[in-house]
């Protein structure tokens, strides 16, 4: 997991964590609260598991699953996936709402993410994105 900075900032608790998405154009900066934790759910996902030299069984088999062939049983095997790696590895927030829906035309999978943050005084957020098929 990346690493994770809990602080106290007039009571409230503030996740920080690095961008990693900087380009030879952009600084070294940080981010915070959802999208800390939105950056953490990708790198969740993207990695595969048995991987990690030190942690195996960090990430998903996400990555794995896109390239079985789109249709409901895959769809749904895709919302499992997803909701078993975050339940293991993002444990400051909790799911409220998983959906996967199938692009067929385009070849991909639009993923919408309701979740609250404890931490935050159960502040709901929504994390959406978009998964390209193999």
């Amino acid at each position: 997991m990346a690493n994770l900075i809990a602080t106290k900032n007039a009571g409230s608790v503030v996740f920080s964590d690095v961008n990693l998405d900087v380009n030879s154009e952009s600084h070294l900066e940080l981010v915070f609260n959802e999208d800390s934790i939105n950056k953490s759910v990708v790198t969740i996902l993207g990695t595969r598991k048995k991987t990690r030299v030190f942690r195996r069984n960090f990430g998903s088999y996400l990555l794995d699953i896109l390239f079985d062939p789109m249709d409901p049983i895959t769809t749904e095997r895709i919302k499992r996936e997803i909701i078993t790696a975050i339940e293991e590895w993002e444990p400051r927030i909790v799911l409220k709402n998983t959906e996967v829906l199938p692009d067929y035309p385009n070849q991909q999978y639009y993923v919408s993410l309701e979740y609250q943050i404890p931490a935050l005084g159960n502040k709901s957020a929504t994390f959406t994105f978009n998964l390209a098929t193999g």
